[in-house]
């Protein structure tokens, strides 16, 4: 298993990787791990696994909104990650960034 420091950095890295903008990402601290939930968007759709959950703030027009960002506990693999709204990687699919 994957410590929070190492989730931390795959979430740093994917943030980069996708070109992502975004104000701060949350305290290793303040990871949250998540036992055997359920996976709810991309291809481990349906899957029970051992989750990290981190936090990025991004500016929201006038406001600044959390993003979360789901990673395999056991593989560091991240699964996807989600807005207020959506799955961003969806978004990203339809602007033809994914």
């Amino acid at each position: 298993m994957i410590t929070k420091e190492h989730a931390y950095k795959v979430a740093k890295s994917y943030l980069k990787e996708r070109k992502r903008e975004y104000l701060e990402i949350e305290e290793i601290e303040k990871i949250t791990f998540n036992e055997n939930q359920e996976v709810l968007y991309g291809k481990k759709k349906g899957e029970f696994l051992n989750q990290f959950v981190v936090e990025y703030v991004v500016q929201w027009g006038l406001e600044e909104k959390g993003m979360l960002i789901y990673i395999d506990a056991e593989t560091g693999e991240v699964l996807y990650s989600i807005s207020p709204t959506s799955w961003i990687e969806e978004l990203e699919e339809m602007q033809g960034k994914g």
